[in-house]
Parts: C-alpha cells; sequence; structure tokens
C-alpha cells in the first residue's frame, strides 16, 4: 500500500490494528519514517515510545519513494513480551508539475509604431485536478536573445512592448520561477509572433527639363517606407495620354492610351503632342505592398524663337539606356547633328556609346513606320537619317526618338541650340 504527498506537505500516520485481547504494551510502538535531503543525505526519522494509538507527522526533504515501518511490543498472555513484525507502506513524496504558461497579445500582429500589450493565462493552481507548482516570478526574453526584458513581473501581469524593427517569427520566451515543493524550479515558454507590414507612401518630384517643348523629369527619391530601407522600394512608372472619343461635349467615353512605362527611380518624357496626360507611380517595398500617386495635367507648347531669338538645352546621356529625346533644331538629321556631336565629345566614334536610336513618325515624310539609325552601319544617306524636326502638313513636328546607350563611365552632356539650324 502506499500514498502520495506533494512537497513538504505535512502528512500524518496512524497506525491501524486489532487488538482484541489488549495485548499490546502501552508506549513501546515505534515509527521509522525514510527521507533524504536535496543533498542525497540520510534524512530518515525515528519515532519511538509513543501509544500505538498516537498518529506522527513528517515533511519529506526530497520526492521518492520512501518506506515507512511501524512495530509495537505486546504481551502473550504468559507474561512474555514480542515486538510485532513491521508493518510498511510506501510514501511517494512528488514534486509539484510545472506550471502551464499560455500567453495572448493584441494587436496579433502589430506595426513598428504599435504598442503590443501580453496578457499571461498560466495555470498553477493545485487541486483535486491540479498540482501545478506556483509561480512567483515571471522574465521576459522578446528576442530570445539571453536578455531579459521584462524582469521579475507578476504571474499575472500584463506587460507592453513595441517591436521597431520588422519581423516574421520574432520568438519571445517566457520564463517562469516556481516552487516544486522544496526548491525554486524554472520553466519556459516560446512563442513566435508575426509584424504588419507598413506599405509606402508613393510621391516624386517633377522639373521641366525642355526649352519650348516640354521635357518632364520625375523622380520618386521623396518616396518613404517607414518600416524599411528606402533603399529597399522599387518603382514602376506609367504615363498615358487621353485619347477624344470624337463626341463633342462628351468625355465619358474618353480612354487614356499608354505612352510610356519605366521601373527606375527617375522617369522622362519629351512630350510631342498637346494633350491630357495621367502620370501614375508605383512605389513597391520589399514586402510586395505597395501605394500609388497619380497625376493629371495638360500639356500646351509654347512659342519658340518667335522674333528672330533662339533656345538651347542640354542632353544628358547615361549608360545602359533607353532615353526618349527630342531636339527642337530644324535643317538638321539625326547623324550630322546628335550623333556627330557625340562623337566630337568623347573623341571617338559615336558607335562606342551609342547601340542605336529610333524614332516612329506619324507625319509628311515618315508616316507608322520606325526609322532605325545604327551607327557606323546605316547609310547617312538613307532615310532613316531622320530629321530631328519634320513637316506634317502645315504644321512643324518636332521628332521624338529613342536613345540606348551602352556600357560607358560617367554621363555624356550634349548641348543644342535652335540657332544651330535654318533660320
Amino acid at each position: 500500500m502506499g500514498c502520495t504527498i506533494y512537497g513538504t506537505e505535512k502528512v500524518r500516520f496512524k497506525f491501524n490494528y486489532t487488538d482484541e485481547h489488549n495485548a499490546i504494551i502501552a508506549t513501546t510502538t515505534t515509527w521509522t519514517i525514510q527521507d533524504v535531503n536535496l543533498s542525497g543525505e540520510d534524512a530518515t526519522s525515528t519515532v519511538t515510545e509513543v501509544e500505538a494509538t498516537d498518529t506522527v507527522t513528517h515533511q519529506y526533504s526530497s520526492s521518492g519513494n520512501r518506506d515507512v515501518t511501524v512495530a509495537t511490543d505486546f504481551d502473550n498472555g504468559w507474561g512474555a513480551t514480542f515486538t510485532s513484525a513491521e508493518t510498511k507502506l510506501i510514501a511517494k513524496p512528488t514534486a509539484y508539475e510545472p506550471p502551464q504558461l499560455t500567453v495572448t497579445w493584441d494587436p496579433e500582429k502589430p506595426t513598428i509604431l504599435e504598442e503590443c500589450t501580453f496578457t499571461p493565462i498560466n495555470d498553477d493552481t493545485r487541486d483535486s485536478d491540479s498540482t501545478y507548482g506556483l509561480i512567483s516570478s515571471v522574465n521576459i526574453d522578446y528576442y530570445d536573445d539571453a536578455t531579459i526584458d521584462e524582469v521579475g513581473i507578476g504571474p499575472d501581469d500584463t506587460y507592453s512592448h513595441t517591436f521597431t524593427t520588422k519581423g516574421q517569427g520574432i520568438p519571445i520566451r517566457t520564463l517562469a520561477t516556481y516552487n516544486d515543493g522544496w526548491e525554486p524550479q524554472t520553466t519556459e515558454l516560446l512563442v513566435h509572433l508575426d509584424m504588419t507590414n507598413i506599405p509606402p507612401v508613393a510621391d516624386y518630384t517633377v522639373e521641366d527639363n525642355g526649352i519650348c517643348v516640354p521635357n518632364r523629369h520625375w523622380n520618386a527619391a521623396t518616396s518613404t517606407d517607414e518600416d524599411g530601407a528606402a533603399g529597399e522600394l522599387t518603382y514602376k512608372w506609367w504615363l498615358y495620354k487621353k485619347e477624344d472619343n470624337g463626341t463633342p461635349d462628351d468625355d465619358t467615353d474618353d480612354t487614356w492610351e499608354e505612352l510610356e512605362t519605366g521601373t527606375e527611380i527617375d522617369f522622362t518624357y519629351p512630350f510631342q503632342f498637346e494633350g491630357d496626360y495621367k502620370l501614375v507611380l508605383r512605389t513597391i517595398d520589399d514586402d510586395g505592398d505597395w501605394t500609388e500617386k497619380t497625376e493629371e495635367f495638360p500639356i500646351l507648347f509654347d512659342t519658340c524663337g518667335t522674333g528672330g531669338g533662339s533656345c538651347s538645352g542640354t542632353i544628358i546621356l547615361q549608360p545602359n539606356q533607353f532615353q526618349n529625346i527630342a531636339i527642337p533644331v530644324e535643317g538638321v538629321k539625326v547623324k550630322e547633328y546628335f550623333l556627330d556631336k557625340v562623337a566630337d565629345i568623347i573623341g571617338a566614334e559615336a558607335s562606342t556609346v551609342i547601340e542605336l536610336v529610333k524614332a516612329y513618325g506619324s507625319n509628311d515624310v515618315n508616316s507608322n513606320k520606325y526609322q532605325i539609325y545604327v551607327p557606323e552601319l546605316t547609310n547617312p544617306l538613307s532615310g532613316t537619317n531622320f530629321e530631328l524636326v519634320q513637316t506634317d502638313g502645315t504644321a512643324k513636328e518636332i521628332t521624338a526618338f529613342r536613345v540606348k546607350t551602352k556600357d560607358f563611365t560617367g554621363t555624356i552632356e550634349v548641348p543644342w541650340d535652335t540657332a544651330d539650324g535654318v533660320q
């Protein structure tokens, strides 16, 4: 037979016996209660010369199965005294179980701007169904990096933290100190917290580098990301032109036709026609979240060179790019004015830095077909050596063309001046 005791709970032992002839001799009962202390040394307790009806108490010093024996003297009826055989039971002093740790938090997926509040729901009850050790204090390690961030809080206390670095599966370790009945012990709980990404804010600055003809340059460097590095943002640009449906006073069916897209931090477009335009910038962070900035605006051309004056500008060529260019110099062609000027600037053939130039016109000179000029390969006398200003009926159109640059170091500045053309 045996009994279970938890920790230092005081246990009372009672000798159950039958003595029909009153043979037990008074004050001859002896109890031997086996025990071992935490260091492993014997701590057995002996109680002697007590009545058989007396109870004895004991508090165990450690866990493990322990023998409990009791013996007493009795008279055999003819004056002889005998000692009864020992009666033994097994006592089982037992440590309390580690308490059950649980924690919830709100918000469930915080951002770097939100304080997250943690609520413990721990079970350290001791009743008929639960034998958990009582929690005395709790420490919290928010990143499971062996740095205690919350020290010695109560087992039922809430606690809060703002995670300033975005992450997924952030480890949070709870370390609870409890008593197993004899000495302090620890138990742990490891949970993981996911954070919510804050989408970036799309923004840009714009400047007009054109003279006479609008040449807009947008820069998305003012886009921001509160929980990420701005250098990790990516971009996508769309430029649209509104196409009239042909119905007077009714623009409900007007459509936006895509003109150009881009994926760099900068976006440049030399406008060839007046009209209504729309620019869309989408800024994307490394989580794939994004926002857009949209702007609608009109393009109107100013009169250029009125009264015999002139205007000028500079084209900046960058390596490994497709660049859109328009040069309002009349009476000159792309090879003689632009490509030869590049060659003079770099002191080498233009083909060392330019792969090709390409225009797509819709005018009297060229209609609905590409004019592609490859330096050192295309015949300068061919029709693909297009003029920079072409006629379209009674109007003159500045030819917009694309330049495909090769790999080179730095940038190349190419000046132009309308005074260089036909006066």
